[in-house]
């Protein structure tokens, strides 16, 4: 027997699989499809200049998949 902290990865990876498994989604269907807010990710690159702490984005990522 195990201790688990969070079942909520387990839940979502299981649900995903059986998704999978029905056909309703595939491993290399475009995220932001399923999940709108994944559509257009902001992707930490840096820091501006200083030691203000202020982070640059980008929103250049490549199409992102299931797999």
């Amino acid at each position: 027997m195990f201790w688990c902290a969070s079942m909520t990865k387990i839940v979502t990876a299981v649900a995903v699989m059986v998704a999978i498994e029905k056909g309703l989604v595939g491993l290399d269907d475009d995220v932001g499809a399923i999940l709108p807010e994944l559509a257009e990710p902001e992707i930490i690159v840096g820091f501006e200049d200083g030691n203000n702490g202020c982070l640059l984005y980008t929103s250049d990522a490549a199409d992102d998949s299931l797999r």
